[in-house]
């Protein structure tokens, strides 16, 4: 009998029998799968999630697209109740916290808002990006009603993320969103209790773990890199000064950006350092009009 007559559990170094310790999966009469976790359970966000885990980026669709359908599936199952519960007894235990919701405040960012910042400053950077790009920097919330401290806490949180790309230095390419993606993760850890974080961390969650398979899977000369990106952001959240969750960025309009970064601890790297990675990815390069920073 050759090599390739062997069954595939004779070609493996691993003792299955020693890893499951005999342990059996639970039987059930259901004639559909079903599990413990509510998340498994939905057919459609399984197959998205391993579609964005198992498979290659291509020409044909942009990579935001299976990350929005996986959203949108996701809010079916999502778990409104428990998070709004989470938030209404973290503002008893925070008066931060409960001042940052009940005051419901939102940024209305628009190029005319910021047009008479000088060069060098916040303000200046976010006009330049509006403008150059055409870009929305609020296309998570365009005017939606907030008819809970859940939705408020939500939107304020992804009203932020361009900004953060701006502040950070961490450019709009597959480098600067795995660094980004993952400051967000360990910061949103760090400052807030593990219920509330978990709020955004679940898509924080999802597009980084999907992302980390893929590129083992189909881009492994990026792993390297995708490590070392995800350790800056890492790094990055562990050095902020205080948590950007209270922030309002128009206090900061008027600041020349490197005076910004020293009031928040923040070393950034090395300006369009990362441009190639969207190619290296498979997607296609970022034009230097959209660069959200020089």
């Amino acid at each position: 009998m050759n090599s390739q007559d062997k069954k595939p559990e004779q070609n493996t170094v691993l003792d299955f029998d020693y890893l499951q310790a005999g342990a059996k999966p639970l039987a059930t009469d259901s004639s559909i799968l079903v599990s413990s976790s509510r998340y498994l359970n939905d057919a459609v966000l399984r197959d998205l999630y391993a579609q964005s885990a198992l498979g290659k980026n291509g020409p044909d669709l942009p990579v935001t697209y299976i990350g929005t359908e996986y959203y949108k599936a996701w809010l079916k199952v999502k778990p409104y109740e428990e998070e709004e519960a989470a938030i209404q007894r973290y503002k008893k235990e925070n008066a931060d916290f409960a001042r940052f919701i009940d005051e419901r405040f939102l940024s209305n960012y628009k190029a005319e808002a910021v047009a008479h910042c000088k060069p060098g400053t916040l303000g200046k950077m976010i006009h330049d990006f509006l403008v150059k790009s055409g870009m929305s920097m609020d296309f998570l919330y365009n005017g939606q009603e907030i008819e809970s401290d859940l939705k408020y806490f939500e939107t304020r949180i992804n009203q932020s993320h361009d900004i953060e790309h701006m502040v950070m230095g961490f450019d709009v390419n597959f480098g600067g969103e795995v660094a980004l993606d993952m400051f967000r993760l360990t910061h949103d850890a760090r400052w807030l209790p593990g219920d509330i974080a978990l709020i955004p961390n679940k898509l924080m969650g999802y597009l980084m773990s999907t992302a980390m398979m893929k590129t083992a899977l189909h881009y492994p000369k990026m792993m390297y890199q995708f490590m070392e990106c995800a350790r800056i952001g890492v790094e990055a959240a562990n050095r902020i000064a205080k948590p950007l969750t209270y922030i309002k960025w128009e206090d900061y309009y008027d600041m020349h950006i490197d005076d910004v970064r020293k009031d928040l601890n923040i070393v950034p790297p090395t300006p369009h350092e990362w441009d190639w990675t969207d190619e290296a990815w498979g997607l296609p390069p970022v034009q230097p009009e959209a660069q959200a920073a020089d």
